[in-house]
């Protein structure tokens, strides 16, 4: 045999076995993409167990389950107004196994209002997965609280001005942006009395020891059903379904003005690769369009959004940053 043809046969072998690992490397890569998840997946929620977020985590949790394919693990992760458990998920590996059921306060809100988040984490440290739902906050009171309706709340608090105080799920927290803004509607004064969960908030209402609060109807349903609390009214344009009796804020001489509606969203850390943040966004969809879902969300207060809401998820979370960076320039928040 000729050098050249022994040197074109090598050449030749060179060629194929490169071929083979390229295709070796494409069916791997195609292989891993056709397996994910596989294993279970991790779900934060930043707040403690019983909790509004709490809530809706664990009634999605089967359906995402069953979609994917895979256990849904729900980790409560709570403190910081929700700080803590975004900054953990800001942390972690962008493989698409840890994700979070999060929302307006601890993805956006949070490190807009305080400059130790800010250094940990920022709305552009996540990948927007696929809106939840949204839901107008209650406001309600102490059983005993001497009022029926909003108006004459505020009427008690020009009248009793730093007396009268109102719990939230931290400083900085959705909740307090909306009582800030009826203070500045109202020209009154309030006590905030920051708590690390809607669950321990509600607990000392409920006893007594705040006199309002503001929180979600699915947290404060039950216990506005058995005359635990009072609802004065709710944030949105209009009446809850789920609260019926309750007037919106636009029915009110007084904060008619208010209109702030909470939402929540599922969110990985930014740089899951496009393939799998696509698995975790259908698996949402299929979730979202299941009736029994929708019914079980709508029954503790929470709007689904529609399929051009989904569509539209990203640029919507842009949106509300800027929106709520200039509304909190106007506040003192403490």
């Amino acid at each position: 045999m000729s050098v050249a043809r022994r040197l074109g046969g090598a050449k030749l072998s060179r060629m194929l076995s490169a071929m083979v690992a390229v295709s070796a490397m494409t069916m791997s890569a195609a292989g891993t993409a056709a397996e994910f998840p596989s294993k279970p997946i991790t779900m934060i929620v930043a707040f403690p167990a019983g909790g509004g977020s709490d809530i809706i985590a664990r009634l999605l949790s089967e359906p995402l389950s069953r979609a994917l394919g895979q256990p849904i693990i729900v980790e409560n992760v709570s403190g910081g107004t929700g700080a803590i458990g975004a900054a953990k998920l800001a942390r972690q590996a962008p493989d698409g196994y840890t994700v979070m059921l999060g929302s307006v306060n601890e993805n956006v809100l949070s490190p807009l209002v305080n400059p130790d988040v800010a250094k940990q984490y920022s709305s552009e440290d996540f990948d927007p997965i696929a809106k939840v739902g949204s839901s107008a906050f209650v406001i309600t009171g102490r059983k005993d609280f001497p009022a029926v309706t909003i108006d004459e709340v505020v009427q008690a608090a020009r009248e009793r001005p730093g007396e009268l105080s109102f719990g939230t799920t931290g400083v900085g927290s959705y909740q307090q942006i909306v009582m800030n803004r009826l203070q500045q509607l109202t020209d009154t004064s309030l006590l905030h009395v920051p708590y690390r969960g809607g669950a321990p908030m509600m607990t000392d209402l409920i006893g007594g020891q705040i006199d309002f609060a503001v929180g979600m109807p699915n947290m404060m349903l039950p216990q506005i059903e058995r005359g635990a609390l009072k609802a004065f009214a709710v944030t949105g344009l209009k009446r809850d379904p789920t609260l019926p009796n309750v007037p919106s804020v636009v029915e009110s001489k007084e904060v008619s003005k208010i209109d702030y509606v909470f939402w929540f969203g599922l969110f990985a850390p930014k740089g899951v690769p496009a393939d799998r943040l696509e698995k975790l966004k259908q698996a949402a969809t299929t979730t979202f369009a299941d009736p029994e879902v929708i019914k079980r969300l709508e029954g503790v207060g929470i709007v689904v959004p529609s399929a051009d809401e989904q569509a539209e998820f990203s640029q919507f979370v842009r949106s509300e940053r800027d929106k709520l960076q200039s509304a909190v320039a106007t506040m003192k928040l403490n």
